[in-house]
């Protein structure tokens, strides 16, 4: 697969962010950083109104957020071990922004190397939002999981 195309937001920079909904909550305002302290009401709210601007209805695009299980499908890009790039916590670093190299703050997306499906980042940098409550799966296999109906707590992924 060259290019993985979903019809959910990756990421969003607080430029695009405040282009689209008129504010920046960042703590990071820096061009290309992700934009972070997002609630996930505000998430919802960006992927509407970025589904309704024109040039994007006319492309026929719509945005939303992951769910869980897309959100894992897309991190691992196809692969089934615990990161993209293999089972070597040893390698995160050259993958994604977090505890151990990323000295407490956010860095310009595309800066370490992709997935195999050109995504960038999905180990680290920031969390990032999920459509469903947080809570346990029914048992057995599951294709295109969901979790529970409601709940306290949404899923977030990836890193901070």
């Amino acid at each position: 697969m060259s290019t993985f195309e979903a019809p959910w937001v990756k990421s969003s920079t607080p430029a695009q962010f405040f282009r689209v909904l008129r504010k920046n909550p960042s703590k990071f305002k820096a061009a290309r950083h992700p934009v972070e302290m997002v609630t996930w009401e505000e998430a919802v709210e960006f992927c509407g109104r970025l589904s309704g601007i024109p040039a994007e209805k006319r492309a026929g695009r719509v945005y939303r957020l992951p769910t869980e299980a897309e959100w894992e499908c897309a991190c691992r890009a196809g692969t089934t071990t615990a990161y993209s790039f293999g089972n070597d916590q040893g390698q995160l670093s050259n993958y994604g922004w977090w505890k151990v190299n990323a000295g407490g703050t956010t860095h310009p997306v595309g800066l370490k190397k992709p997935n195999l499906w050109g995504l960038y980042n999905m180990h680290g940098n920031v969390w990032e939002w999920c459509q469903e409550w947080y809570g346990g799966y029914s048992g057995g296999k599951l294709t295109e999981p969901t979790g529970p109906a409601s709940g306290s707590y949404r899923v977030i992924r990836g890193g901070s």
